[in-house]
Parts: structure tokens; C-alpha cells; sequence
């Protein structure tokens, strides 16, 4: 069995290890099995420190599988205390349901617009931050797809957080600040983005958000509002990824 990695207890590679061999599996399921060698609440308490490092994927309802990287830790292809050797977002310890509201905030407060309804004012919009439902933050960061390819990562990220727009006003801009924060702590070198092609794919994001529903257990789909920031992505990102990290069969041009 691998040395567990700095954060991890010492039962975590016999976790991950039983996740391997049991595919997705549900704790209850693996409880009954036999499978687990500890309490399924301490196996639970575990399994959410996992996923918040990017070896497992949560599912909800207590329902995980392995990702790449934690296949990857198993193999000792991957060392979870050195999570930039990897090519793509995996681990969104570094951020949380807080982290949004702050950010939305500092907007808020800030020299750019943030628009409210004309009869609203700032301690309203502030009420309004605070009252977003951490658990309905943290779900979306919980299922944010690990295994995908940084590109597709990334669109995903904008699509998910624009389309729910969980604040009154500078969801955009909130999503866009988080996203290259994660970039950052994730070992990637970010450079300013031209301003003319963000503000472009923002306009289109905005037009298809209204014509779209969107419900927090599918924010993470792949429709036109995705495919917009796809295509800014690919754009914004090719001169700071020296190797494409994405395939060009994703790419509807090429279907």
C-alpha cells in the first residue's frame, strides 16, 4: 500500500483502495458489503476530505468513486502533497462557499458597476449575498467534474456559476476571480486575458442564460452555454498551455 500523503490519515490509501475495486459504490452499500473496515461515519468524515483533494469524486447521497488522480496516488503516478504535477483542477481545497460571497462582495463595494433593482439599496444587496445557501455552494463545488480536461474544466466552471447566478448582480466577474484563483493554486502560470474576448464571451453567456433552465444537480452540462466559454478558453488559455490539455474531438467544430 502507498504512503499516505501529509493531510491524509493513515487508513485513506485502504479507502481509496476500496473504491478502486468496488467502482462507485455508496457507503451504506459497502457498509452491509463488509467491505469497510471502519465506521461509516468516520469512513464518511474521510471520504469528504478525499474529494475536497481530488481523489475521489462526490456524488451526493454519501456516493463516491475514484477519479483519474486518485487512480493515479494508487499507482504512485501522483503525489497528493505536490497536486500542480497533474494537468488540470483537482484539488478545490483552497476555496470555498465563503470565498464566493466575499468576492461577491468586494464587487459590491468596488469602482466597478454592481446593478440593483431601483429599489434596492447596498444593505439589501448585502443581505441578499449572505442569505445564498452554503449548501447549495458547496454542492456545486462538489460536483465539479475533477477527471475533465483543464479546458473543458474551466468552461464548465463559468457555465455552472453564471447559469445558477447565485448573486444579485457581477456573477461574471465572481465566477471569472474564483476561476483564476483555482488556476493559480493549482500550479498554473495566468496571464491577464484580453479584455475585448472575455467581454464578448460574457455578452453571449448572458444572452443564452435567460432562454435556459438551470438546476443545481445539472449545472455541469455541456450545451451552447458551455461551448461559449469552450471557445474563450481555447482561446485565452493556448499561450499559457505549452501542450493542448484538451482533445480536439470535444470540440463541436469537429463533430
Amino acid at each position: 500500500m502507498v504512503e499516505p500523503a501529509q493531510w491524509m490519515e493513515p487508513e485513506d490509501p485502504e479507502i481509496l483502495q476500496t473504491f478502486r475495486e468496488n467502482q462507485t459504490s455508496w457507503l451504506r452499500d459497502l457498509d452491509e458489503s463488509g467491505e469497510l473496515n471502519w465506521s461509516i461515519e468516520y469512513t464518511y468524515s474521510r471520504c469528504k476530505q478525499l474529494a475536497l483533494h481530488g481523489l475521489l469524486q462526490d456524488l451526493g447521497c454519501r456516493t463516491y468513486h475514484l477519479t483519474e488522480a486518485g487512480s493515479q496516488y494508487l499507482s504512485e503516478e501522483f503525489d497528493p502533497d505536490n497536486p500542480h504535477t497533474i494537468d488540470r483542477i483537482i484539488d478545490l481545497s483552497t476555496i470555498s462557499a465563503a470565498n464566493f460571497k466575499y468576492r461577491n462582495m468586494k464587487f459590491l463595494h468596488g469602482s466597478t458597476p454592481y446593478e440593483l433593482q431601483s429599489h434596492k439599496r447596498l444593505v439589501d444587496a448585502r443581505t441578499e449575498i449572505w442569505r445564498v445557501r452554503n449548501g447549495d455552494l458547496r454542492s456545486v463545488l462538489r460536483r465539479f467534474p475533477r477527471d475533465e480536461p483543464l479546458i473543458n474544466q474551466c468552461a464548465l466552471w463559468m457555465r455552472a456559476w453564471t447559469g445558477k447566478h447565485f448573486f444579485p448582480d457581477a456573477n461574471h466577474r465572481t465566477a471569472i476571480a474564483t476561476l483564476r484563483e483555482l488556476l493559480v493554486s493549482s500550479g498554473f502560470e495566468i496571464t491577464q486575458w484580453p479584455v475585448h474576448r472575455t467581454v464578448s464571451a460574457i455578452r453571449e453567456s448572458k444572452a443564452i442564460r435567460v432562454q435556459t433552465r438551470y438546476e443545481l444537480d445539472t449545472l455541469y452540462s455541456k450545451d451552447m452555454h458551455y461551448y461559449v466559454w469552450w471557445f474563450h478558453f481555447v482561446d485565452v488559455l493556448k499561450t499559457e498551455l505549452k501542450e493542448a490539455s484538451y482533445s480536439a474531438s470535444t470540440s463541436p467544430r469537429a463533430r
